[in-house]
């Protein structure tokens, strides 16, 4: 679908109707991962979405990176990662998956490349 608001548009609109599907392309794209959140970034979401204070979204975010490894340095202003920690994908995928059982399946099918 090109736009799901769109979509669901047609949907209530023609829900409980008789319709037939004439023709349909069916394309697979692929578009890169979204860049990681700024430490900024996430405490405005993180405010929007959980009410919670950039302090304490500052202190979340420094545990996760000193205690448990499973995040970069939350105080740098860039979005990239730096070229060195992509060696430490696995290990990172690792962390994760101890730390998150939940995400196992995630980390098993993830592509550390």
């Amino acid at each position: 679908m090109l736009s799901r608001k769109l979509a669901q548009t047609v949907v209530n609109k023609t829900q409980g109707q008789e319709a037939s599907v004439t023709d349909y392309k069916l394309q697979n794209r692929q578009s890169p991962a979204p860049l990681p959140y700024s430490l900024s970034i996430l405490q405005i979401d993180a405010s929007k979405r959980f009410n919670l204070s950039p302090k304490m979204v500052l202190d979340v975010c420094q545990s996760l990176y000193e205690k448990h490894q499973l995040i970069t340095y939350p105080r740098s202003d860039s979005r990239y990662l730096p070229k060195e920690q992509f060696a430490q994908a696995a290990k990172v995928l690792s962390v994760i998956k101890s730390n998150a059982p939940s995400f196992e399946s995630a980390v098993d099918n993830a592509n550390p490349n």
